[in-house]
């Protein structure tokens, strides 16, 4: 089991279970967990195992409990927008990217999933407080407001979609 204090440049999420219980072993790294132990410029990635996993919620499907945040420069790597997705269920947002820092701004590279089912007043799919976001090869689905900026931000969709959005597609609410 690697520690959760030594930080890692390079983690792969293995279960959809959202969980943070420090428990780093094979088939037990969360996407909570290892935004929380990689570092800054890391990359996390999945196994493509979760392709074709369930855990109740359909097949490649994370649904959360409370959102997710990104606190540092990272890149979210995916296994593809049809076959991994990271739901808010419907009872909170997805990605909240703060760094705390008004002053630097971090960059969070999300690609290759799909972020789905967010709810929040402001942004259920993805929220920016002034952290700079590319966004490649991935879907935003069926979010109330797909992303908002709270800041200045640069934000960047490549090869990417947002549909069935409630409220809006983008919005600065800074």
């Amino acid at each position: 089991m690697a520690s959760a204090a030594s930080g890692l440049s390079l983690i792969t999420v293995d279960t959809l279970i959202d969980e943070k219980d420090g428990d780093l072993s094979a088939g037990d790294v969360s996407l909570r967990e290892a935004l929380s132990v990689v570092t800054a410029g890391g990359v996390i990635n999945f196994a493509d195992s979760l392709a074709i996993a369930d855990v109740g919620f359909g097949q490649g499907v994370m649904a959360l409990t409370a959102e997710l945040v990104v606190d540092k420069s990272v890149a979210i790597a995916g296994l593809g927008a049809d076959k991994l997705t990271i739901s808010g269920n419907g009872e909170s947002r997805v990605f909240r990217l703060d760094d705390g820092d008004a002053a630097i701004a971090s960059n969070i590279v999300i690609s290759g999933l799909t972020v789905a089912d967010g709810d929040a007043a402001t942004a259920g799919g993805i929220l920016t407080a002034g952290e700079n976001l590319t966004f490649v090869d991935a879907a935003l689905n069926g979010n109330r407001g797909a992303i908002a900026a709270t800041a200045a931000a640069n934000i960047t969709l490549e090869s990417s979609s947002i549909f069935n959005s409630q409220d809006f597609g983008i919005r600065a609410l800074g």
